[in-house]
């Protein structure tokens, strides 16, 4: 099926091996959570910075990426549904 309506998005992608184990601590949402745990409001945190939870189950290669651009979208939807 062709795709002819705009908006299009592209997202240039690098090949890599490298990734950071670890980040700021977040919520299922993709909020950053403050030292209490609470969400700190309108701030968002997806990708290599929030990437702890998907390296506690395992490591996959490609992972990084799709953890990025899916982490991406659900914080957008979330962040975009706020007031």
């Amino acid at each position: 099926m062709p795709i002819t309506e705009a908006p299009f998005y592209a997202v240039k992608i690098y090949p890599t091996l490298m990734g950071t184990i670890g980040g700021v601590k977040i919520n299922r949402q993709f909020q950053v959570l403050d030292k209490d745990g609470e969400p700190i409001p309108g701030l968002f945190a997806t990708g290599e910075c929030a990437n702890r939870p998907i390296y506690n189950d395992a490591y996959v290669s490609g992972s990084s990426v799709q953890y990025a651009l899916t982490s991406g979208r659900i914080a957008g939807e979330v962040a975009a549904s706020q007031d």
